[in-house]
């Protein structure tokens, strides 16, 4: 019997074939691939909301500050002085600084040299903490000293937001270890994201509302949107121009539950929109705000 060769036109019909279904699955893997790496996302700030808890659990259940200056054990130093963000406070009740990175964010710059990288990474989170909401710094005084508060206070925890996913060090304009910062005792923009109304009542020192022109989107993100550019450096990965549509970002809120929220819904009881310029911000339903909700 002879042996039948494949002629030209089979081969052909095949590879057209096998091309097809890669057409068709390419993108169901890399859709699988995205929701994976959500489902990471929100693991990881759903545990650092945990660890924050256990922090205030072991406080008086008062809410950390966003920095603490002086005392032992600090990590780094910045202006002289002994410096401690919130995510080193909480790293104890961890067990791995891996979960301050977000697996939807760009990978944080290389880790400096002679830095422990259990260190470097606890100074850079990719997750920021609502500290206008849950320890603000009162205008009353410049420099101003954080005033955590007790989680009994808030008129409804499972509507304030603790954490939310912000943008990576490698999106800013600074360096690995660079930060914009307000003076001692004050707060950085390293391990911070800022609400939609940036002055509320009573009123707090912050960094800027949403919104465009501001200080995220001229300055520290270059219009980068999906990293926070308008949303108070709250990113959301997904959004492809500044309409911001399908952006999302993860959410841990606090009293403990985390979700997937879209940036209207984070801006909820404001003015807010995407087109918006930075500081035109207004609240508008106190009770709907998720920031302050006190």
């Amino acid at each position: 019997m002879k042996n039948r060769a494949f002629t030209l036109i089979e081969l052909l019909v095949v590879i057209a074939i096998i091309a097809i279904l890669a057409a068709i699955l390419f993108p169901v893997f890399a859709q699988a691939k995205a929701a994976a790496k959500r489902s990471a996302s929100l693991s990881n700030v759903k545990q650092l909301g945990l660890s924050s808890l256990m922090y205030s659990a072991d406080n008086d259940d008062v809410f950390h500050p966003l920095i603490t200056w002086g005392g032992p054990g600090q990590p780094a130093n910045l202006g002289g002085r002994p410096y401690q963000p919130w995510s080193w406070l909480v790293l104890p009740y961890m067990k791995t600084a891996d979960l301050f990175q977000d697996p939807l964010a760009p990978n944080i710059e290389p880790t400096p040299t002679g830095w422990p990288a259990t260190t470097y990474k606890s100074l850079v989170p990719v997750y920021g903490y609502n500290y206008t909401g849950l320890a603000p710094y009162p205008t009353s005084s410049f420099p101003s000293l954080a005033t955590p508060r007790g989680q009994t206070a808030l008129a409804n925890v499972a509507s304030t937001v603790l954490m939310a996913a912000k943008f990576s060090n490698s999106e800013d304009n600074l360096g690995a270890l660079g930060t914009y910062w307000w003076g001692q005792p004050m707060w950085t923009a390293a391990v911070a994201i800022d609400p939609p109304y940036c002055y509320n009542a009573p009123e707090f020192w912050c960094t800027d509302d949403w919104g465009s022109g501001g200080f995220y989107d001229a300055t520290h993100l270059r219009g980068n949107v999906a990293a926070g550019a308008i949303t108070g450096g709250v990113s959301m990965r997904g959004a492809s121009d500044r309409t911001l549509n399908g952006g999302r970002s993860t959410v841990v809120w606090a009293d403990g539950h985390a979700t997937v929220s879209a940036p209207g819904a984070l801006a909820r009881g404001t003015n807010w929109r995407p087109n918006i310029p930075s500081g035109d911000v207004q609240l508008t339903n106190v009770a709907d705000y998720v920031w302050d909700n006190l």
